[in-house]
Formats: C-alpha cells, structure tokens, sequence
C-alpha cells in the first residue's frame, strides 16, 4: 500500500511540473526545459513593523525570468510543497544554458518586468501605510538545482510620532538632497543599482493616524538609494500644524532594509514616577501603554531596604502614598500611611533623610534652608517640619484635620496644605533659627466644588489644582475655584498632574476601583481634555495597591 502511494505522488508531482513548463503567451523561442529551482523568502517588514516570516500558500505564483532569453513575460510555476519557508518548483525556461542569470519575483502577478539588463517595476509616491512586499532575488543556473532567495526590493521606513491632542492627516517623505526614491523604478540587474522618478512619497489614509492614546507609526515604502544629506518628514495634523521629523545625516537605504525614524525636537519620552505598597517605579509611559508597566520599568525603589536603617520591620515598609522628583528631579520626597517619609538621591538611591514619627503621612515637600514639611493625616492631623539635617527630629507642628497635601509656591513664599475640605495658607517664621514655625495667613473653605481634599499641586504661581471628590483650579489672588468636568463623577481622586501647556493630565483615581483596599487604584489614567469625560490612555497596575503618580518628564 506504501508503494502505491509513493508511485501515485510521483505521478502527481510529475503532471504538475509538466503543467508549469508550459509554453507562456508572448514565449516563441521554443519548447522550454524544465529547471530544477529551490525558492525561498527571506523576511519582511509589516506595516507595524513586525517582521514577516512568510511561507508558501496554496494559490502563490512566482515569476522568472531568463535573462538570456527574449521572453517579454515571465515563466510562472507553483510551489511543489507548502507551509513552509522553501519549496522545489520545476519552472519552464527557454534558451537556457549554464551560466544564465535567472530572475525570481513574487507574486507572479506584481508588476514586475526584465529587459536588456533592466528590472522595472513601481514604487507609488502616493501610499496608503499599507505595506503588500513585492519578493525579487536573482541565481545562476546550471545543470542542478537552482537555489534562490526572494527579498523585498525596498525599504521601509517608519516615522514614529509621540502621543499627542491630534492626528495626522498626511506625511511627507523626501530626501533633504532631492534623490529620487519612488515611482517608476529600474533596477540593475548586474548590481541591483536602483533608479526612480519621484522624490516624494506622501501617505494619507481615509482614517488618519490617531495619536491621542498612543505614538503611532507611519511606514513609507521607498527605493533602496543613498541619501546623501539624509531626509525631512513632515506629519500634518489634523488642526493643519506640522511635526518635522529630520536628520542631516548620510543613510544608506538598503534592499528590505528599516529606517526608524522618530520625532526630533522633543526631548525625553513621557516618564512618570508612581507608588504603591513597598515600591516606587519610574516608568515610561507609552511603552507601558503598549506593553506594560513591568516591561517601561526605568528606575525602581524598594522601602523594604531601608527597613533595617530606620530601626523598622520590612512588614511595616509598605502603605507608600506620595512620591515626588524635587530639587530639579535629583531627589525623591516620599511617605506612607504607615507612619514614615523618606527623602532619597534619585541617582544612587541613598537615604537622605528618614522620619519614622509622622502617622498616616500622605505628603511631603521641600521647604527653604533644606526644610521639609509633612502633612500627617488621620490620627496625625498636622503638618510638621523637620531639618534634613536632623532624621526623626520634629522642629514644628500646627493642626490640620486629615492633612493629604503640601505645596511650596517660591512665587508669593507660601506653603499651601490641605485636608478635608479647607486649604490653608502659612507664611514661614523665625526660618532662619532653630524654631521655625508655620503662621497661619489663611484658611480656605474648598466646599462644595471640592470635599475630602486628597491631593493639591501647583500649576502656576497663582494656581492650585486640588482634588479628592471632584477636582477644581483655585485662583490664589481671585480666591475662585473653577470645577474640572473631567472629574465630575470621580469621589476617590488620588492624585492629579496637569500640563497647562498642552492641556494633558495624568492621574489615578480610586472611585469604584472594586479593590480590597478601596483607597487605592487599579490604573495610571490619562487624559488630553479636562473639560471631557473621556479618557484618552491608561495604565493598568493589577497588582499593586498603587496611591500617586507623579510626572517626571511631561
């Protein structure tokens, strides 16, 4: 039975090569001979970058061409076997003896075509960001099987555009010394030296590239040629302003070769700084957007490590609820509800300063002459002030009931803290001796566009931001608040970080969060509008009781 299998596969095999030498239209020289050719892809790029490792299908067709023969078409021939990276195909060629140059291209039906030495084919300088690889490769052939490799004949290059309020339109690709790198395209085919017609490529598609939740990436297929000067690509939004993406160097545009190219003049990528149980993480933003905030980890600190230098158990190292960057983000100020604060060296991660007597901290900020102030909430109830000199030494206490925020503003001199539902404002007293105090200037009611006050931070000189259940601006000089929409159903609001310059917000936000420890947050959310309800990206952080986030790099 086995041998009658082999001999009926045989057969098959040999009806089916027998049928791919068929004479093509256009083929007059002559009965053609059926070549022996082993095909196989090499990897492409997808359009979101990915590489493609693609393998024979059922229906595939390649192309190939004799170049000693006068056939305008090319022979066309079908895998023998499927599913994988290479497959045997008997191809009928015509006048064609050892030492022949073949040229392979696939799919068949490309517009691909040979002639005097001469490869032509497309490259449209209007796209679409679709990318559908176009497969060309060349071998010599003998007597033997003939092994060739197919590879896309351009390159792509991916122009990445951070997150940002809009989404762009259309993209324009060109090399800064002109070169030509779409269009009709020859290709040599002695050394695959590259030739087109256009100097543009522009992409636009029905639906836009919409980066309001997420960078995105825009690929541009153009031809394999050198940019002498290198390139400028200009993004436009959707509200008509331009993002240049550009370098002034040389590159070398290679067959299926990459270029990623990202937006220039915008510094660092969007970093945030946030707390929960032990650990405080720097992350970065979008790839923890994309991926995961376990795979965007920068920086990391563990409470536990200090246990044994604050005379504490590393069981009681947990409950962190504030963390900032400060003294131009070359330290972090942190506290826990656990009755501690520390104050650390961003870089070397060494412990500064150390208070182990201020219960249910939630906040912490530097003061003038190396002071630092600490809001103590519930069962706490005040704000103290210690010396960075002196750990676990209180110089100062007034009372504030359920005391969540503190804030220096260097503009009027004046530290802001909140509780409840009051602000209070304190100028600083004998600052210069070994007693300072806090003076009581004012104290502001924030019912009832703000209650149980959780979080306050400075945006400007003269305004606060302030947050717990809702969240509103508060005009210093006006004595105004101005209610946020954004928040208008939040009654769990933990923290809140507004850019009045681009209008973004990063924050975390308790309310319904369906957690054990209902005080604490399920995601680091993000939002562009504050006077809309959507949120326009997110964080998730499942496993960690996480309180405040904190932005390092807007």
């Amino acid at each position: 039975m086995k041998k009658i299998l082999s001999l009926f596969t045989l057969f098959a095999l040999l009806v089916q090569g027998a049928a791919s030498c068929e004479k093509e239209p256009g083929n007059e020289e002559g009965p053609a001979k059926a070549v022996q050719m082993n095909i196989s892809f090499d990897k492409a790029l997808n359009t979101d970058a990915g590489i493609v490792a693609r393998t024979w299908q059922r229906g595939d067709k390649v192309g190939v061409y004799n170049t000693q023969s006068s056939a305008v078409e090319a022979s066309v021939a079908v895998p023998l076997s499927y599913s994988g990276f290479s497959s045997l195909f008997t191809v009928g060629l015509t006048n064609v003896s050892n030492g022949a140059g073949l040229l392979g291209y696939f799919p068949a039906e490309a517009d691909v075509k040979y002639a005097d030495g001469m490869i032509k084919t497309q490259i449209p300088a209007a796209q679409n960001g679709q990318i559908s690889p176009v497969y060309i490769g060349k071998a010599t052939y003998n007597e033997s099987v003939v092994n060739m490799t197919l590879a896309p004949f351009y390159t792509v290059v991916y122009a990445q555009v951070n997150m940002g309020n809009y989404s762009i339109v259309k993209a324009v690709f060109k090399g800064n010394a002109n070169e030509k790198i779409a269009g009709a395209v020859n290709i040599k085919y002695d050394d695959f030296k590259v030739e087109a017609t256009e100097s543009a490529v522009t992409v636009e598609n029905s639906k836009g590239y919409d980066c309001r939740s997420r960078a995105v990436r825009i690929p541009f297929v153009i031809a394999p040629v050198s940019l002498a000067s290198g390139y400028t690509i200009t993004c436009t939004t959707d509200a008509g302003e331009e993002i240049v993406i550009s370098t002034k160097e040389a590159v070398e545009c290679t067959m299926g070769g990459r270029i990623d190219a990202g937006e220039s003049e915008d510094g660092e990528k969007t970093q945030l700084l946030f707390c929960g149980d032990n650990m405080i993480y720097l992350i970065d933003a979008q790839k923890a957007i994309d991926e995961g905030y376990k795979k965007a980890i920068l920086w990391q600190w563990d409470a536990k490590s200090e246990a044994t230098r604050m005379g504490m158990t590393e069981a009681n190292m947990i409950r962190l609820d504030d963390c900032k960057l400060v003294d131009n983000n070359t330290k972090v100020l942190a506290t826990s509800s656990k009755s501690y604060a520390v104050l650390l060296d961003f870089k070397t991660q060494k412990l500064l300063w150390y208070s182990t007597g201020s219960k249910n901290a939630h906040s912490a900020e530097i003061l003038p002459n190396n002071r630092i102030a600490v809001a103590c909430s519930e069962g706490g109830d005040v704000v103290q002030i210690f010396d960075i000199d002196s750990p676990n030494t209180v110089l100062f206490s007034t009372e504030l009931p359920y005391a969540h925020g503190v804030v220096w503003n260097p503009a009027n001199q004046r530290l802001y803290a909140c509780g409840d539902l009051r602000i209070h404002e304190y100028s600083l007293t004998d600052w210069d001796t070994n007693s300072p105090k806090l003076t009581l200037e004012k104290s502001i009611s924030s019912y009832p566009h703000v209650t149980g006050l959780h979080d306050m931070t400075l945006i400007d000189d003269n305004t606060l931001l302030v947050a717990g259940k809702y969240a509103a601006f508060y005009d210093i000089q006006k004595n105004a608040f101005t209610k946020l929409p954004h928040f208008e159903k939040s009654s769990g609001i933990k923290s809140v970080n507004y850019n009045p310059q681009t209008g973004e917000c990063w924050y975390t936000d308790a309310t319904n969060s369906g957690r054990e420890l209902t005080w604490s947050s399920n995601d680091i959310r993000f939002t562009y509008d504050l006077t809309k309800t959507n949120i326009d990206a997110s964080i998730w952080i499942g496993d960690l009781n996480m309180y405040k986030v904190r932005v390092y790099h807007w």
